[in-house]
């Protein structure tokens, strides 16, 4: 019975912490390298990828899906507006976790010349 017990406190504690991460924002001066289009994942939704450079050195993978907590429905045209070689500021949640596959969702792109 305390295995069950300990196993749904840490099954609610991993969800919690998941969703604490809509509050996780930052803003990101990019540079777009290239885009990938994901197959589609287990609800059957596409997950679009933005390969960045934030200068000469340091690169960033960034995720850009519909979210319902963020009202996001529009990712597919948040995709089209960008385009490889451009500058853009992307304000995101979230964190990016590698070993469990998890990037920084994209909620706002405003292009920058």
């Amino acid at each position: 019975m305390k295995t069950w017990i300990i196993g749904f406190l840490i099954i609610v504690l991993v969800l919690g912490l998941l969703n604490l991460s809509h509050f996780s924002r930052k803003d990101y001066i990019v540079t777009v390298t290239s885009l990938q289009v994901k197959r589609p994942d287990a609800e059957g939704k596409e997950i679009y990828l933005v390969f960045t450079k934030l200068d000469s050195v340091n690169v960033r993978v960034f995720k850009n899906t519909d979210s319902w907590v963020e009202l996001k429905w529009n990712s597919s045209d948040f995709q089209a507006k960008l385009e490889p070689n451009k500058k853009y500021n992307l304000r995101v949640y979230g964190w990016r976790i590698p070993f469990l596959t998890r990037y920084q969702n994209i909620v706002k792109i405003e292009p920058l010349n």
